[in-house]
């Protein structure tokens, strides 16, 4: 190449140079978005920027991020409660209460909740929310149609006062579970829903991909809760609508089938008794495991409330009870399967 033809080249090169670099600025200014942390009003939802704006100016610097990601999930929940409210997907209004649940928890665990006079519609909101009286009937509301009728009749039986205190202990603890499942169920779909171009949003609420298989593992183990959670609700209020019976001798689902397999068959009075004892402790063991797990949601409400992450980094007591929570579930489930061994051993030996 001759220094003439070099010097055309070298001439149109710096000519193009100031586009190029213009081209490069405008499209790295273009897919970088302003300091979100800077941000008035980075969400979709109204209700959450409002707290932004208040929440970021009121709590220590270090905890901006925190309550970012924090409100960033909460938004996409309060986007999905909104559509399924229009698709008709929330019809007695249950997912949309486990949201606003969630929504007071976050104004809780940064000290949130005085946001201003009733003319403030965040704090409007919050008080339509925050009931800690809810009464029974409130509590029903939001049940399956089939335990709310069982808990009504239950309710009409005329039960003493520690009846109804049992009653309203179990409803507490069974709403619990329901609301973790509810909210654990939305945080999975919303990750399923993100991109590959998501990744960032990923990170703002302190997740990855490992960590969504987790969350999966645990959604599985918290549907099987609720699940027994409403057959215990369902046997508690059968029993305490028509009275104590022989039938209705137990109020643990799985104590419950056993007895009713044992009534089966062709026993004894004396074998029935014996197993009748063994099976009221079997109940016992059943109850304390049950304990045991409300005390693991409950410390895991209290570590979220804390801005306390559940990511296996989680405080020394917190991931003691889970392993005793774990190494109980495995003795409890190897005394039931003991259990229906024997009846099953008892009933071919009576049928012979």
């Amino acid at each position: 190449m001759d220094a003439e033809k070099l010097k055309v080249l070298v001439g149109v090169f710096l000519i193009f140079l100031p586009l190029i670099s213009s081209q490069s600025k405008y499209s790295k200014e273009k897919n970088e978005p302003k300091d979100k942390y800077k941000m008035e009003t980075p969400f979709r939802m109204n209700k959450i920027n409002l707290v932004w704006q208040k929440a970021r100016k009121r709590i220590a610097a270090n905890r901006v991020t925190d309550l970012y990601a924090d409100l960033k999930f909460q938004d996409s929940m309060e986007l999905d409660a909104k559509r399924k409210m229009a698709e008709g997907l929330d019809p007695d209004g249950a997912y949309e209460n486990t949201v606003r649940r969630k929504f007071f928890g976050i104004l809780d665990r940064y000290n949130l909740r005085e946001l201003g006079d009733d003319s403030d519609p965040v704090a409007r909101e919050v008080n339509e929310i925050h009931k800690p009286d809810e009464d029974i009937d409130v509590k029903l509301a939001n049940m399956d149609p089939k335990i709310r009728k069982l808990m009504k009749q239950a309710e009409l039986a005329g039960l003493d006062d520690e009846e109804m205190s049992d009653l309203k202990t179990e409803l507490d603890h069974h709403q619990l579970r329901v609301d973790e499942y509810n909210v654990l169920k939305n945080e999975i779909d919303i990750m399923d829903g993100l991109d590959t171009n998501s990744i960032e949003d990923l990170k703002d609420v302190d997740t990855d991909w490992k960590y969504a298989e987790k969350r999966r593992k645990k959604l599985k183990e918290d549907h099987h809760s609720v699940k027994e959670g409403y057959e215990r609700l369902e046997l508690m209020a059968k029993k305490m609508a028509s009275g104590t019976s022989n039938e209705l001798e137990f109020t643990e689902p799985k104590v419950y089938d056993l007895w009713v397999t044992a009534l089966k068959g062709n026993f004894s009075v004396q074998e029935l008794e014996s197993l009748k004892k063994e099976l009221h402790h079997f109940e016992h063991k059943l109850k304390k495991h049950e304990y045991i797990k409300n005390e693991v949601l409950l410390s895991e409400a209290s570590l979220r409330q804390s801005g306390q992450k559940l990511d296996g980094d989680s405080p020394e007591k917190h991931e003691n009870l889970i392993k005793k929570e774990k190494d109980y579930q495995y003795k409890v489930k190897k005394y039931h399967t003991d259990l229906r061994t024997r009846i099953d051993k008892m009933l071919r030996h009576s049928e012979l």
